[in-house]
């Protein structure tokens, strides 16, 4: 019995993290399904409320069970399987959400809570973004849409619709006093790639832009507002900086993630791979991998540098299709919320309640908040009177 709690626990951990496979879903269901008629129950649920409540009168059956049968053995299970339970409770919906899209036909009434066609909706953003060129061209990117642009000295600007790529003929250094700069902007709901002129790449997030030479000179320096994750190219003769919000990153070739966005307490930058310098004012630090530098924007604490460890994935997992929250508290995750699907939010009342669970960026706001709604947070989602908004959140 031990080892198969064993198993079950690994596996709901899997489910909480949204890493679970198929086969091990698969594996889940076959053992949930098992006891106390739980999923005839299920299905008869006709509310929020009562589903999360069957579930956890079922598992705390099961848990029951198991310690008549093992005695001091399940004991000793006993606290486990209660975070357990209540981590399926609060994962519920995103668990309802995975089976929704990886199964389409199958019918639960965890997929049915997800989403009523009569409810006013939002889509997820997408890869979008504005370039302005040096000479003052705007050009659209994104929807799928190839652009091809001749460029000064013969080089080339193309995109494929997710990214942005510059083919540079020419590897001559330019005089600084001669270099021309474009802008990348990602509006509210977009996001872009863009392979700079050395070759580094950068993931630009929603409410982002990047300003950039179309050839580098005698040093390579960039601009950025919002959030970007940055590979560098290394080039040991010519470091690599980026300005963002009054403090620079000096490095040589590296990964690292840069949150600037101006509605933020604080600019954060993570190290993922390699070293950087941030330099902040008179303050200045050398960075390691896993650690993250927090300068908040306080006055009375200007330019103050603080490290601190970080998980570098959790911090892009947004690079690849997810909110990862963290002890996060409702004005954070909204503030997310809020640049993906550009909308805007309005609050009933101040909340200090902390959150950690991940969600896919690929679903619309209403599978979203039914997620939020599961966990304790209430909302509702109307149309904005704004016409630059694609809809009003309201917490309750």
């Amino acid at each position: 019995m031990a080892k198969q709690e064993s198993r079950i626990d690994f596996l709901a951990q899997k489910w909480k993290r949204g890493e679970i496979t198929g086969e091990e879903m698969r594996e889940f269901e076959q053992w949930y399904n098992s006891f106390n008629d739980s999923k005839k129950e299920i299905d008869s649920c006709t509310s929020k409320d009562e589903l999360k409540q069957k579930i956890y009168a079922a598992l705390k059956t099961r848990i029951a069970a198991d310690e008549m049968t093992e005695n001091g053995t399940a004991k000793r299970w006993l606290k486990k399987w209660m975070a357990v339970a209540a981590s399926l409770i609060a994962v519920l919906s995103i668990v309802g959400g995975y089976l929704y899209y990886q199964n389409p036909g199958r019918s639960t009434s965890m997929a049915s809570f997800i989403n009523d066609a009569n409810q006013y909706d939002v889509m997820p953003g997408g890869n979008k973004a504005v370039l302005l060129l040096e000479d003052g061209r705007r050009v659209v990117l994104g929807h799928g849409d190839s652009v091809l642009l001749s460029h000064a000295n013969g080089n080339q600007v193309s995109s494929d619709g997710q990214k942005l790529i510059f083919d540079i003929k020419s590897q001559e250094n330019i005089p600084s006093g001669k270099i021309a700069y474009n802008t990348i902007v990602t509006p509210s709901s977009g996001q872009f790639q863009v392979i700079l002129p050395d070759g580094s790449h950068v993931w630009l997030n929603a409410e982002s832009s990047l300003k950039f030479p179309s050839q580098f000179g005698d040093r390579r320096q960039v601009t950025l507002t919002g959030e970007g994750y940055f590979e560098v190219a290394e080039n040991r003769s010519k470091p690599f900086e980026v300005v963002a919000d009054g403090q620079t990153i000096q490095v040589l070739g590296t990964h690292f993630n840069v949150n600037a966005y101006a509605d933020e307490a604080d600019v954060k930058t993570v190290l993922l791979e390699g070293q950087v310098r941030l330099i902040a004012g008179n303050n200045s630090v050398l960075m390691k991998p896993g650690q993250e530098s927090i300068v908040p924007r306080n006055p009375a604490t200007a330019n103050e540098i603080i490290l601190r460890e970080s998980d570098g994935q959790q911090t892009i997992a947004w690079k690849s299709g997810l909110f990862d929250f963290r002890d996060a508290d409702i004005g954070a995750i909204m503030r997310n919320i809020s640049r993906w699907y550009n909308v805007e939010v309005a609050y009933h009342q101040a909340d200090r309640r902390k959150f950690s669970g991940r969600i896919y960026r690929n679903v619309s706001l209403q599978e979203v908040l039914t997620i939020l709604n599961y966990s304790g947070i209430n909302t509702v989602l109307e149309k904005s009177e704004s016409p630059d908004k694609n809809g009003k959140i309201t917490v309750l």
